[in-house]
């Protein structure tokens, strides 16, 4: 596997592709989230030995719109290893303000890897926010970790899945 410094030379490369994450992204407009209510810093852990953790990042900037975007990470695990099995990122912007659901998941069965440590970097309009492990778990070949922003006009974010 890769170290996250060879990744930057790699993604420059265009050599990522098996490296991609997969990613579901869904936009309700005007409509409630579907998962429990979102709140500011929210998090619902799968059991209490992996609960996500999400903090709010220092940066806060001004878009040319004069929105105002907050930094947000979410982790879920103990050990980041040096080694990357999955990658992701994207950013979107929409007109009016959305409720987004991203889903980013790793799955390294067919290498016989484990999931150690996942991040997942994002930033967005609100600070109506959540992240939960969906399914699988650290420990095992695959997770699947999903972000929750409520009233956000803007999605940017990249996803850090660690292996062993």
């Amino acid at each position: 596997m890769f170290s996250a410094k060879q990744l930057v030379v790699l993604g420059l490369l265009g050599c990522l592709s098996s490296l991609k994450a997969e990613v579901v992204l869904n936009v309700n407009p005007g409509k409630s989230l579907e998962e429990p209510a979102v709140k500011h810093l929210k998090v619902s852990p799968v059991n209490a030995n992996e609960a996500p953790v999400l903090k709010e990042l220092k940066s806060v900037q001004k878009t040319k719109s004069g929105d105002t975007l907050y930094g947000f990470v979410c982790t879920v695990g103990q050990i980041k290893t040096d080694s990357l099995g999955c990658v992701g990122s994207d950013s979107v912007a929409w007109p009016s303000e959305q409720n987004v659901e991203l889903t980013v998941s790793c799955d390294k069965s067919n290498v016989g890897r484990i999931i150690t440590y996942v991040e997942v970097h994002f930033v967005v309009s609100t600070q109506n926010v959540g992240c939960n492990v969906s399914a699988g778990s650290i420990g095992t070949s695959s997770i699947e970790v999903k972000v929750y922003a409520a009233g956000t006009n803007y999605l940017e974010y990249s996803s850090l899945f660690y292996i062993q």
